[in-house]
């Protein structure tokens, strides 16, 4: 260090100069960030159920690139009149002609088979210039008549309905320009009603929008917070400055290396700069601090800069560390977010500790500081009354902290064993947006927001016949009953369209047929037809089939409540000599939940034993590297106990949480420690302790505070999950400083352990 330190003092103009054109290079950079919100995107391309699923869709047309336009009438009316049939007829057809659309699914744009005795042919429904009373009513009773559009794409009493835009990312871009296209078109397609976009494609470009507006906006919340900490501890102009320096080209580096690299920004990686913004300050403040409190003893600068790095340099050094290793934990989760949030996390968190180390003691080489400060008396004022209170308990009143702590302990406890997962991003929206008000209609009113996709195989021929079709429609019909779900599609649908074509458009006849030349005969009508939309369904030589259930839901319980229920029904209807799986996004949806819960398991148990070893390795000492993991663990247990009690769940943000804690909190330990060693060359355990509490838990609780501050401007995010970890590190942050001073000299007190002894 001391070397480290001699190499700064010699060049710090040319030192500060490289830094800040690198940042300039980096900064070029950031433009080019990406932004990933798909659930596709959260998992690895070589697990199982992905790799299955693309098999899948390589066998079964690609479904997944849709948007949605939902239009509700007010309360009491329904679409069937003429201006609103009109405007869905106008939002259909403009649909149409966006770039990249091969295909609009309205109750306007709906065509109905028909049979001309020699193959199947299509008659449009609806027709614009045929609207009148008593054709709108007709229209209305062949609508609410057909299955799949009264199921499918009508509201409960015709109050509302829903168009959707199968679009083709080969044949046009479906970023942002495709969504402020189709936003304008409902924006300027006049009727009555209320229109909403939604599905995949909407989803996935507005989400990024609010994921980077949400970045831009905490960014300004986080420097306030840091500038008020900075202020309230030291009142000066460069105490403020430097650390805002320190952490801004610390964040820089970090997105500028992300896009160098592709590393996209997602709902995980977006807390980065937030993270390192408090990390950052709270490196900057022990520093600092010791920069003040040495600068009464000397004014010479040289010696000045020495001590501060020869003293607090070594321990901000293994905050650093540690810190690392609890986010670089989090690059054995199987989830990509994750992964890629420990990894840039772990490595933002490299480069404001060597600006930490580098930049700021530059800085303070060239500048002339006040010699003294004070910071804000009354604030300072508290801090000691409060660390004094501390002091007097522990000393004192050791029993009262034992039973405090047994009592948290036990709440903490029950509250975890109702800890749920969620990797829904659209659900952590306010009710009120508009992207979630749309996402919350079509799971109340129409087909639902989740697909599942069973997948029959069998040999060529075993999906036309007629008694595999019979167990497949059987367990439709109880699939259709159930309150969950929207809409059940299959081969079934259009065998029982042809049947009813053939039988003059009667609906006693929308049912499979009596028998197995009936069937046949069925089957080789729609080869001739040509309908290309039943490839989505059934392959060409019959040996294998693609059911698709539309969930009215997105929760982990639900989804696989429902595939408990597919897999006992296919199973009881289904022949034997046929094999069935489920897929889908809805199936993947519940993959990511599981991976949530191993990966949480996993990354929390490597940190703390990283942790351990790290601590351990740089104090030399197991038992001190032990006794550091107590108050941790204490917080993370209390950390798990609220999320349970207050029903947050564990998803693709608060997932790392514990790693962020085990990272940043351990910290507070480490600071303790050591100034507990050094008061241990002169006084008793005792009273060292309490004179521990006195100093080192002042810059503990600066720091905690700085870094509660930093995640505390999440709450103002869009996204409710963000919220939850702004809140949740807060008090994580809070439980872990508090209970460095309170449960590890408690520990300390009643244990003994050998290094606690004067004199060693």
């Amino acid at each position: 260090m001391r070397k480290w330190t001699n190499f700064i003092l010699k060049h710090p103009v040319k030192i500060i100069v490289i830094l800040i054109t690198i940042s300039v290079f980096f900064a070029l950079q950031i433009p080019d960030i990406k932004v990933e919100t798909g659930l596709e995107d959260q998992l690895p391309p070589d697990i199982p159920e992905v790799q299955f699923l693309e098999e899948v869709n390589e066998v079964f047309p690609e479904t997944r690139d849709y948007a949605l336009i939902t239009l509700m009438m007010p309360e009491g009316e329904h679409v069937f009149q003429k201006e609103a049939l009109e405007r869905i007829y106008n939002l259909s057809q403009g649909a149409s002609k966006l770039p990249g659309v091969v295909e609009v699914m309205s109750i306007t744009h709906f065509q109905e088979l028909v049979y001309t005795g020699f193959a199947i042919s299509t008659r449009k429904l609806y027709d614009p210039e045929d609207i009148y009373a008593d054709t709108i009513e007709g229209f209305r009773q062949e609508v609410e008549a057909d299955p799949v559009l009264s199921r499918g794409f009508l509201g409960a009493n015709g109050q509302g309905t829903m168009i959707m835009i199968v679009a083709d990312r080969e044949k046009a871009d479906l970023g942002e320009s495709f969504v402020r296209k189709l936003e304008a078109l409902v924006e300027e397609t006049d009727g009555p009603g209320e229109a909403f976009t939604g599905g995949k494609i909407v989803i996935d470009t507005l989400v990024g929008e609010i994921i980077m507006d949400d970045l831009m906006r905490l960014l300004g919340y986080v420097v306030l917070a840091i500038i008020l900490i900075l202020f309230l501890s030291f009142g000066t102009f460069w105490s403020v400055v430097l650390p805002l320096l320190t952490v801004f080209l610390s964040a820089v580096w970090t997105v500028g290396i992300m896009a160098i690299f592709q590393i996209p920004i997602s709902l995980s990686t977006v807390i980065t700069p937030v993270l390192l913004s408090a990390v950052g300050t709270a490196y900057c403040i022990h520093i600092i601090n010791k920069y003040y409190e040495e600068l009464l003893e000397t004014t010479d600068r040289r010696a000045l800069i020495h001590k501060c790095t020869s003293s607090v340099g070594f321990a901000v050094f293994m905050s650093g560390v540690t810190t690392f290793a609890g986010f670089m934990s989090l690059g054995i989760s199987r989830i990509l977010p994750v992964r890629t949030l420990g990894l840039v996390a772990g490595l933002g968190v490299a480069i404001v500790l060597f600006f930490a180390l580098t930049l700021l003691p530059a800085m303070l080489a060239i500048l002339s500081l006040r010699k003294k400060s004070r910071g804000i008396y009354f604030f300072n004022n508290l801090i000691s009354k409060f660390l004094s209170s501390i002091g007097n308990i522990i000393s004192r009143k050791k029993w009262v902290v034992g039973v405090f702590l047994a009592i948290l302990a036990a709440i903490a406890i029950m509250g975890m064993p109702q800890l749920t997962t969620d990797a829904d991003h659209i659900g952590t929206l306010p009710q009120e947006h508009p992207l979630r008000r749309s996402f919350d209609l079509l799971n109340d009113h129409f087909i639902g927001t989740t697909q599942l996709q069973l997948v029959i195989q069998g040999e060529p021929g075993d999906l036309a016949r007629l008694e595999t079709l019979e167990g497949l429609e059987k367990m439709e019909q109880k699939l259709n009953k159930e309150d969950n779900i929207g809409l059940v599609q299959s081969s079934n649908l259009y065998i029982k369209m042809i049947n009813q074509a053939i039988s003059g458009g009667d609906p006693e006849y929308f049912r499979l047929p009596d028998d197995q030349e009936e069937l046949d005969f069925f089957l080789a009508v729609l080869e001739m037809g040509g309908l290309e939309e039943i490839e989505r369904y059934i392959t060409p030589d019959y040996s294998g089939a693609n059911v698709i259930i539309y969930l009215q839901l997105l929760n982990a319980r639900g989804v696989r409540d429902t595939m408990n229920k597919i897999n006992v029904w296919a199973q009881e209807h289904l022949p034997e000599d046929v094999e069935y799986s489920l897929t889908g996004m809805g199936y993947l949806f519940l993959v990511i939940n599981d991976l949530l819960v191993q990966g949480q398991i996993k990354s929390l148990i490597l940190s703390l034993v990283l942790v351990f070893a790290i601590v351990s390795l740089l104090l030399r000492s197991l038992a001190k590297g032990l006794f550091s993991l107590l108050a941790l663990s204490s917080a993370i247990l209390m950390n798990f106990g609220i999320m349970g009690w207050f029903g947050i769940p564990l998803d693709l943000a608060t997932v790392t949480i514990a790693s962020i804690a085990v990272g940043i909190g351990v910290d507070y330990s480490i600071h303790f420690l050591n100034r507990l060693k050094e008061e241990l060359k002169t006084f008793t355990l005792e009273r060292a302790i309490t004179r521990t509490i006195l100093t080192a838990g002042k810059a503990i609780l600066i720091n905690a505070l700085a870094v509660m501050l930093g995640f505390l401007v999440l709450i103002f995010s869009t996204f409710q999950t963000l919220s939850h970890i702004g809140i949740l590190v807060a008090i994580t942050m809070f439980t872990s400083s508090v209970g460095a001073l309170t449960i590890l000299p408690f520990a300390l007190l009643y244990i003994r352990p050998s290094f606690s002894r004067k004199g060693e």
